[in-house]
């Protein structure tokens, strides 16, 4: 793999134009790329949605939901449900979501599912649609099993993410160094939905307690914690992680174009490394640090 220092602007360049980049981009603390880790002592956070899911809002964990959704409920909390996503995605190619935004949209969402009595059932059929990238799961999979510690923190659906990370060969009950951080949908013993638990939703008032497992309960060092992500969870966990933790900014070929030069420079200034287009690059780049 090919490691190359470049300024601001041509970084933006190679994240935003139509060639292909087969290296992974970093900042100009090459140090960060070349030790080798113990897996034991390495520890990924990462996002969901746009890391490890494959293009396409049918494998956006929330879409899951509301196509589910569309099984059970009103016409009229079906189109609304349907409007408010358009409304958020548009939001969230142009600038990254606030919290309160976040919020709304969620709370809104699960009121209407559990007041039309969302279906289980529904949900696993959706769930048994959504692909995410091979390299991510062959990453995630050798991590957990090499004895790293995992967490995914993401604003996406927990069912969603344990249903398809079980589909992918990686049952979350069987590993202990996984955490699991996104909203949780509470199902009754019939299988229809009875509520959901309010503190897992996850803000940026609550991502300290994520920092608090690495640092604190997994004794892991800050230096050997990379973040991997693509929106603005990333960018909030780096604020709760010392100077010494790694994050890597990945972006699908489909994000680019939203890719704006605003967005970008919150990026560059927290991120370490860039990746463009196939999550390959970052799973290479940790088998090669890793030592098993």
């Amino acid at each position: 793999m090919c490691l190359e220092v470049l300024r601001m602007e041509q970084k933006y360049e190679i994240m935003t134009n139509e060639d292909d980049c087969n290296y992974l981009i970093m900042s100009d603390e090459s140090y960060r790329f070349s030790k080798i880790i113990p897996a034991s002592e390495l520890a990924l956070i990462c996002d969901w949605d746009q890391v490890f899911t494959m293009p396409g809002n049918k494998n956006n964990s929330w879409q899951a939901v509301n196509n589910a959704f569309s099984k059970v409920g009103s016409r009229k909390d079906i189109l609304l449900s349907e409007k408010m996503a358009k409304k958020y995605y548009a939001i969230k190619k142009e600038r990254f979501l606030t919290d309160k935004e976040i919020k709304y949209w969620q709370r809104k969402n699960l009121e209407m599912y559990l007041e039309n009595g969302l279906r289980l059932e529904c949900l696993e059929k959706e769930i048994k649609k959504i692909k995410i990238s091979i390299h991510g799961a062959t990453l995630l999979k050798y991590l957990l099993e090499s004895g790293s510690k995992v967490c995914i923190i993401s604003s996406g659906v927990k069912n969603v993410i344990e249903g398809t990370l079980e589909s992918y060969g990686i049952d979350p009950k069987e590993y202990e160094n996984l955490q699991i951080n996104a909203t949780k949908i509470l199902f009754d013993l019939s299988g229809t939905m009875s509520g959901w638990d309010d503190q897992s939703i996850v803000m940026n008032k609550n991502k300290p307690w994520v920092a608090h497992i690495f640092s604190k309960i997994w004794d892991i060092e800050h230096e050997n914690i990379f973040v991997i992500s693509g929106n603005n969870t990333g960018l909030n966990i780096m604020d709760l992680l010392s100077k010494e933790a790694t994050m890597i900014y990945f972006c699908p070929a489909h994000e680019k174009k939203h890719l704006t030069m605003e967005k970008f420079e919150l990026i560059y200034n927290k991120a370490h490394g860039f990746a463009k287009g196939n999550f390959e690059l970052i799973t290479d780049f940790f088998l090669r640090i890793i030592e098993a």
